[in-house]
């Protein structure tokens, strides 16, 4: 697997933008925006907590929404630890 800086307007758009939940819990921030180069997938790498804390890999497919100001995804926060979104992404796997 490999994961790749994506170097986008996509990327400069969402970079160090709040994500928040289906539930509007806040998830994190956006930290960069990358492809597994593998699969093709795009993810926002997502942290939370100070010094970085938690980091989740937030597969395209879950954006509901982005603006200027936030990204919006279609899960609930208690649907994460179902996901294995802490977890970097496998080549090839869907999530």
């Amino acid at each position: 697997m490999g994961l790749e800086r994506e170097e986008s307007p996509v990327q400069r758009d969402l970079t160090g933008l709040d994500v928040y939940s289906a539930d509007n819990q806040l998830v994190g921030t956006v930290d960069q925006v990358v492809r597994d180069t593998s699969s093709g997938q795009h993810y926002l790498i997502v942290t939370s907590g100070p010094l970085g804390g938690t980091t989740v890999y937030v597969p395209q497919s879950a954006i509901q929404s982005a603006t200027e100001d936030y990204v919006a995804l279609n899960t609930r926060m208690e649907e994460f630890s179902d996901r294995e979104w802490t977890l970097p992404p496998s080549a090839g796997e869907e999530r």
